[in-house]
């Protein structure tokens, strides 16, 4: 009973039948959504379709929301799953090979980083490793995610993402390398 008392006020109403709450959720936590899902796609459209089909989920699945975490988690979570299936669906879907949809990269040609460069050059090099690879270290490192949480999330063992971090960063390094970026620039993403 204590946890229908901790339920944000906007989310009793919508589950009540109030559709104006849920344009107040959506007004809360568009900036946190559209600023994960970035992270998933760099294509403008494919952005907005990632927001709104992440929205659209919280709607179905509101109601399976339980006061025992921060909304806000439970929201970067369904961000979480969703930009992951969008990377899963992208790779059945391709007919030719990532790599070579994939248009080079200027900075790296250019050898200088700026800081805001720094993460294109690393949203353009995770684009190179397979979903499961880039996924691991996403939650890492731009999530900041604990292995166990990463665990949770995956459905895997603890073991099992361990091993998968420490090979998509040897993966990584060796793209790096074959990309010709200089130490400097490896430090700096």
């Amino acid at each position: 009973m204590d946890e229908i008392k901790n339920i944000n006020p906007d989310i009793m109403a919508f589950l009540g039948g109030d559709n104006k709450a849920f344009s107040r959720i959506l007004d809360k936590n568009k900036t946190h959504v559209a600023k994960l899902a970035w992270r998933f796609t760099r294509n403008t459209q494919e952005h907005k379709e990632l927001v709104h089909d992440v929205f659209v989920q919280i709607a179905l699945s509101l109601h399976t929301y339980q006061p025992i975490a921060p909304f806000e988690h439970w929201i970067a979570r369904i961000t979480l799953r969703m930009g992951y299936k969008l990377w899963k669906y992208k790779k059945r879907h391709s007919i030719l090979f990532f790599e070579n949809n994939l248009p080079d990269l200027e900075i790296i040609e250019d050898k200088t980083v700026e800081n805001h460069d720094k993460e294109k050059i690393l949203h353009y090099l995770l684009a190179f490793l397979n979903v499961n690879d880039r996924m691991v270290l996403t939650l890492m490192y731009y999530e900041n995610k604990r292995i166990k949480e990463i665990a949770e999330i995956m459905q895997w063992s603890e073991v099992a993402i361990r091993q998968r971090i420490s090979r998509a960063r040897k993966k990584l390094k060796k793209l790096c390398d074959k990309k010709g970026l200089t130490e400097e620039m490896k430090n700096g993403i």
